[in-house]
């Protein structure tokens, strides 16, 4: 029995990330004061919760036939999916450093583990998933939910991020 999908009232956009003045000591940074204030999400995103994911719309009737196929095979899959663009700023100041241009312009590959500049990120629009197995956060390709994803999350229209074993998206971004 594929989870239920519930509805989940998405964010609304109130405001958008724009260059900072001439001043070359600031870089790319939301129209808001970062990090004083909350910093508001782009564009707004019509969100579902499947089996505890919040997902968009758009793609909740496949997770949730994916999260049943994954319960037929006796895999407990879990996880998390979208996150505004506040979560993105925080990760990328917990992974990739404090400053304006870590936040907003360092690559991502240069950040530990590799995490999206914040508008970037397809956790934001709804479209990425972090997976865990049996609630431990998929790291190892050698995991039996990776090997049960490798296996049959394309035939749902997910793929994997090869730098990080847990992101699965709409894209393979």
């Amino acid at each position: 029995m594929a989870p239920p999908v519930t509805r989940s009232p998405g964010p609304r956009a109130t405001g958008r990330l724009s260059p900072v003045s001439s001043d070359s000591s600031r870089w790319l940074r939301p129209s808001t004061t970062v990090p004083s204030g909350p910093t508001p999400s782009p564009t707004p995103v019509d969100t579902v919760n499947v089996g505890g994911f919040i997902v968009a719309r758009s793609i909740g009737d496949q997770l949730g036939r994916m999260l049943a196929a994954a319960q037929g095979a006796g895999l407990s899959l879990g996880g998390s999916g979208y996150r505004d663009v506040n979560v993105q700023i925080d990760l990328r100041r917990q992974h990739c450093g404090t400053t304006d241009y870590d936040i907003w312009l360092k690559p991502a590959s240069q950040c530990s583990p590799p995490t999206a500049i914040p508008g970037r990120s397809m956790h934001e629009k709804g479209l990425a998933i972090d997976i865990t197995c049996s609630g431990v956060l998929i790291r190892d390709r050698a995991s039996p939910c990776f090997a049960w994803l490798a296996a049959n999350a394309a035939g749902f229209g997910f793929y994997n991020l090869p730098s990080e074993p847990w992101h699965w998206s709409t894209n393979g971004n």
